[in-house]
């Protein structure tokens, strides 16, 4: 759903099919990178709070899980740009 929402918001149609990992990879970068800080800013908890329901990434601390997010998104924008 939130890939459909960003392909909208940003009249993002990539045609080659070789596009769409990159667009992926992007869209799922930012998502991580930036839901729970939102999350967190929104219901008035630290910035890294982890409830008890966080997911499979509730184990990796969040400034790791903010640099894979870096990454992927490079590697996204490098991969949609090509």
């Amino acid at each position: 759903m939130a890939a459909v929402a960003h392909g909208v918001l940003l009249d993002v149609q990539p045609q080659p099919w070789y596009q769409w990992p990159g667009l992926v990879l992007f869209q799922v970068g930012t998502f991580w990178l930036l839901f729970d800080p939102i999350l967190n800013k929104l219901t008035n908890q630290r910035l890294d709070y982890e409830g008890k329901n966080s997911g499979w990434l509730k184990g990796i601390p969040y400034w790791l899980q903010a640099i894979i997010s870096i990454a992927m998104i490079s590697v996204g924008l490098y991969g949609f740009h090509y």
